[in-house]
């Protein structure tokens, strides 16, 4: 809830979060940047509420308590705006259904785009669902996307959303400088572990890596995690890593602080959080042009960039980094400066209130 007073004329949002508060999605992590003291401000008064949970029963009692919330909203003129978070699959449809009620309500909705895979889920809808999809963005009061890439994925499919969307990148708290690991670079990738983050490739990459080359790497997340294990042994790495599993925010902090490189080879990203928070501590990122990824990600210049599945264009970027530690310096102290200019979370709720008081405003002609 709103950590500070509002004014009569703050926007009243209710924003609706697939996990809740301290859940492992990207979209949550976010969302709980929302909920820091200090984040909000005199402009708007949140309400947060849970439309998926973690497991499937939760699922279905969370979907019509967040209808009910939406028409209560509305019925009391409690809530200006809803602001719903939106991914690809299930999440699609339960926002499908909480936008007919908005409609219903006469509460405007505002559409939050984060699914890394959307651009491939919504062509592939039957059409008479597609057509439920088209209308939810064409009836949407603002939509928020990551980056530039999808506000163009969305205008080639509702082209008359384009004077509604809104670029707001993703944002993360400002970190202190990473100290690193000393002597030794440490190579971190945090996320879900498989295919689709590449992590059959990073650990390829790390076995073709010079034997005499110093670094220790931790493939931090949930997923295939014995899968990643099995790997790592079968290419006689084991040694130099460490596979977690999932971590903890508290985890999260204590091993972005002790690294040196962030890596996420995706094949498939929105606007990642775990680049984000890597480019907040100043490391030197290796990551793919998948997404949104290279609006913060400049080839040389706050990172490094190379094509997803491409082991040994990713083996060269490691290796350049793991022995050059100005290069390192130079990239991390980069992106952390773009970080504190374009990704801090102290501003997030500011760009946030632009598509929200647009939604409200269309509202009210």
């Amino acid at each position: 809830m709103n950590n500070q007073p509002q004014g009569s004329d703050a926007l009243r949002v209710m924003v609706v979060t697939p996990l809740g508060q301290g859940g492992a999605g990207g979209i949550d992590r976010v969302v709980d940047q929302l909920r820091v003291p200090g984040a909000q401000n005199e402009g708007a008064k949140l309400t947060f509420v849970v439309s998926r949970g973690t497991h499937v029963v939760g699922s279905l009692c969370n979907i019509p308590f967040a209808a009910l919330r939406i028409a209560v909203g509305a019925l009391t003129r409690s809530v200006d705006v809803v602001h719903l978070n939106l991914g690809a699959n299930a999440s699609t449809y339960r926002k499908l259904i909480l936008s007919l009620i908005c409609r219903v309500s006469g509460l405007p909705y505002v559409i939050h785009l984060h699914g890394s895979r959307f651009h491939k889920f919504w062509p592939s809808l039957p059409a008479v669902v597609r057509g439920a999809v088209d209308s939810f963005f064409r009836h949407a009061g603002s939509i928020i996307v990551l980056g530039e890439v999808w506000r163009d994925m969305v205008v080639s499919h509702v082209p008359e959303t384009a004077d509604r969307i809104f670029v707001v990148a993703n944002a993360t708290q400002r970190r202190a400088r990473s100290a690193g690991s000393g002597a030794v670079p440490n190579i971190l990738f945090l996320g879900k572990l498989g295919q689709r983050k590449g992590v059959p490739d990073l650990l390829l990459a790390l076995a073709k890596l010079p034997a005499d080359l110093p670094w220790t790497a931790t493939i931090a997340g949930d997923g295939e995690i014995d899968r990643t294990r099995q790997q790592a042994c079968s290419l006689g790495i084991e040694d130099r890593l460490m596979i977690p599993g999932w971590v903890g925010p508290e985890d999260v902090e204590r091993l972005i602080g002790k690294a040196d490189i962030l890596a996420l080879p995706s094949y498939d990203e929105n606007l990642p959080m775990s680049v984000i928070e890597g480019m907040a501590a100043g490391l030197a990122v290796v990551a793919t042009p998948v997404g949104a990824t290279p609006e913060v990600i400049k080839d040389g210049v706050t990172g490094l960039l190379v094509d997803p599945g491409d082991v040994a264009g990713l083996q060269a970027a490691l290796q350049m980094l793991a022995g050059d530690a100005a290069l390192r310096e130079s990239l991390g102290r980069a992106a952390r400066a773009f970080h504190h200019e374009k990704l801090d979370a102290r501003t997030y709720i500011d760009r946030l209130l632009v598509p929200w008081a647009h939604a409200a405003a269309v509202n009210r002609r």
